[in-house]
């Protein structure tokens, strides 16, 4: 559905599925979500948890807050989140003797 929808209950048009957010506020909680992710990936020695499913459940949320934001702006910071999470899985191959020396 293309265009705005009207709200159920008022008459305040509300952004249609799939349409970008635009609400200046909502973009800076964002940014902060994902700079705080980020940071967090980038202090870790090993996956935050010791858990593959954390891990992943985080790599999901980084990408759809990513997704919110312009691409210019989201693909470095996917691109710094990804690495992070290789570097993080490369150690926790080699802990579990599993990878490369």
């Amino acid at each position: 559905m293309a265009g705005r929808q009207l709200e159920l209950f008022g008459q305040e048009a509300q952004p249609a599925r799939g349409e970008p957010v635009r609400d200046p506020a909502f973009l800076e909680r964002v940014r902060l979500d994902l700079d705080l992710l980020l940071e967090e990936y980038r202090r870790a020695e090993r996956l935050p948890g010791g858990d593959i499913t954390r891990a992943t459940v985080a790599e999901l949320r980084f990408h759809g807050l990513a997704a919110l934001l312009p691409e210019a702006e989201a693909r470095p910071l996917v691109e710094a989140f990804d690495a992070e999470l290789d570097r993080l899985y490369a150690i926790e191959e080699r802990l579990s003797g599993r990878g490369p020396s």
